[in-house]
């Protein structure tokens, strides 16, 4: 059964700035015009709540940490649903690709939130010993995506 999307309004909040992005789900998508901006402020949101949670456990603020790790894995499971299942300016197999491992991530995101272990939602996207956020798996794939244009 194929699902028809309205418009889904994402907003990111980054730093001080709020940016919104439409996407009209309904058609293909330009890749250029429309899903690397989405992946980019996705990318750029889960690397702060990353940054702010470690942060606040430095701190300590247990609680505070708690909700930014659940935030941070929600935000894994939300960007399942916002993008399309084709798009322009893509290879199809390569989104498919993507598509694939969003949904993994999404999953594990998800067995994390019902669990409750905020220590799997704090290493989510990362390879098993990696500590540097920036190397985690969303900032890569967005790297290679754009390498791709």
């Amino acid at each position: 059964m194929d699902v028809s999307y309205s418009i889904v309004v994402v907003r990111c909040k980054m730093n001080t700035l709020k940016q919104r992005l439409e996407i009209n789900m309904n058609n293909n998508q330009d890749f250029t015009k429309y899903i690397m901006p989405l992946l980019e402020l996705i990318s750029n949101r889960f690397k702060e709540l990353h940054l702010r949670a470690k942060s606040a456990m430095e701190t300590p603020n247990r609680a505070l940490y708690s909700r930014l790790i659940f935030e941070k894995a929600r935000l894994v499971i939300g960007l399942r649903s916002l993008l399309p299942k084709e798009v322009d300016g893509i290879d199809k197999g390569h989104w498919g690709n993507v598509l694939s491992n969003i949904e993994f991530f999404a999953k594990k995101a998800t067995i994390a939130i019902k669990s409750g272990e905020t220590s799997i939602m704090a290493k989510l996207l990362l390879d098993p010993g990696e500590t540097n956020i920036e190397n985690n798996w969303l900032e890569r794939m967005v790297n290679e995506l754009r390498s791709l244009n």
